[in-house]
């Protein structure tokens, strides 16, 4: 059968070609992690501005262009959908809550209906 990586590389494959939008919960664990520790970083002052970190991901790490980097995908899907959907993945059982918990910018910013840029 299907191995994971073959998975991952379906997952993969679907967030590039922009299989018509559908919600894919693999897909939203991969970027709301890297959404979640952008915002950690913009926190600490690594980084100045959201489109400094989606330049990186963009020009660095291959983050599909037309999704404008992952804070911008996360403000296109809206600050409040990826906190509520980290809580969600934090209650499940079988994951590290921890681990999903919302920085304190990105909580703030989802709260107050603001977005990254």
């Amino acid at each position: 059968g299907p191995t994971k990586l073959t998975y991952a590389r379906r997952f993969a494959h679907a967030f590039i070609r922009d299989e018509g939008n559908r919600y894919n919960p693999a897909l939203a664990r991969l970027v709301y992690a890297l959404v979640n520790e952008a915002a950690h970083i913009l926190e600490e002052g690594i980084a100045n501005k959201a489109s400094d970190i989606d330049m990186i991901y963009l020009t660095g790490y291959g983050f599909p262009l037309f999704r404008g980097g992952p804070l911008c995908y996360a403000d296109t899907v809206g600050l409040y959908n990826v906190v509520l959907t980290m809580n969600r993945f934090a209650q499940n059982p079988l994951d590290d809550g921890a681990f999903w918990k919302p920085a304190p910018l990105l909580a703030k910013l989802a709260a107050d209906g603001k977005s990254f840029t």
